[in-house]
């Protein structure tokens, strides 16, 4: 295999890239399935071998990689996520209201959405405008 040095899936840059943004992840993975460290890439393993792995924990959700890269809490493996699934559409078939989803889907919870300022009264074009001139460095008067 020919190793890239493109920012694209399977590229060097990539999986330096990826190291880099999600390295708590990265070492947990890299340690707990291939019993390495994460500086043995390069030095007593390949750069292709590395790669063709990083790409397969980045596809298995399983991986704490996976979780960390779509901003999941925890991984879940892919049967907890179709037994999630299923749980979700018998209660939907067997309610009247439309049923919250099951509470152990990966992700980041609504308590852990910090909120700024208060947005009550205005409209969804007044708060951009606010934001807009936030961004673009406008002090209100």
């Amino acid at each position: 295999m020919a190793v890239s040095l493109g920012r694209e899936r399977g590229g060097i840059l990539w999986l330096v890239g990826l190291i880099d943004e999600h390295r708590p992840a990265f070492d947990y993975d890299w340690r707990s399935r291939f019993g390495m460290p994460v500086s043995a890439i390069g030095a007593g393993m390949p750069w292709d071998e590395a790669i063709r792995l990083a790409v397969l924990l980045h596809k298995d959700p399983a991986s704490m990689l996976f979780a960390s890269s779509q901003g999941w809490d925890y991984p879940v493996s892919r049967e907890a996520l179709l037994l999630m699934d299923i749980f979700d559409l018998e209660h939907a078939v067997n309610s009247k209201k439309t049923p919250k989803p099951h509470t152990m889907r990966p992700g980041k919870s609504a308590k852990d959405t910090t909120r700024y300022g208060n947005a009550a009264g205005r409209t969804v074009a007044q708060v951009k405008g606010i934001l807009a001139d936030a961004r673009a460095g406008v002090i209100p008067v």
